[in-house]
């Protein structure tokens, strides 16, 4: 994004041209080695800063309509965000490289873990405002 040489740990398309992301910052003089939650709404030229900024280190990140979910390594927690994606709420505490999640069913995540696959609508993951 944006011409640098971001570490997208997390990245999804969410609409043409329109992509967010997590990872870590290219600036050697960044306070913090966690970039957050990025957005970009023109194809990577630019990217703003949305939440977490020097606090979450998302890996996964999936959308699912107005819902976004991460996978935040910091804290071995999936988070979800509504449509502002400016607070979390954290979910369980699982080691979850992989996310998948549907517009069609926004409440429902699934997440691959150690020995297998787990899926929640509200249990496992709490609901996002």
């Amino acid at each position: 994004m944006a011409g640098r040489l971001q570490d997208h740990m997390g990245f999804t398309v969410t609409g043409s041209g329109t992509s967010l992301a997590g990872g870590h910052p290219d600036d050697p003089q960044a306070i913090s080695p966690y970039q957050g939650l990025a957005h970009s709404g023109d194809a990577g030229r630019t990217r703003a800063a949305v939440s977490a900024s020097g606090v979450a280190d998302f890996h996964t990140v999936q959308a699912a309509g107005s819902r976004l979910y991460a996978y935040d390594s910091r804290t071995a927690r999936v988070g979800a965000s509504s449509a502002g994606r400016k607070t979390w709420i954290r979910g369980t505490e699982e080691d979850t490289p992989a996310l998948a999640a549907s517009a069609a069913e926004p409440d429902r995540i699934d997440a691959a873990i150690l020995g297998g696959l787990r899926v929640s609508t509200d249990v496992f993951y709490p609901a996002a405002p």
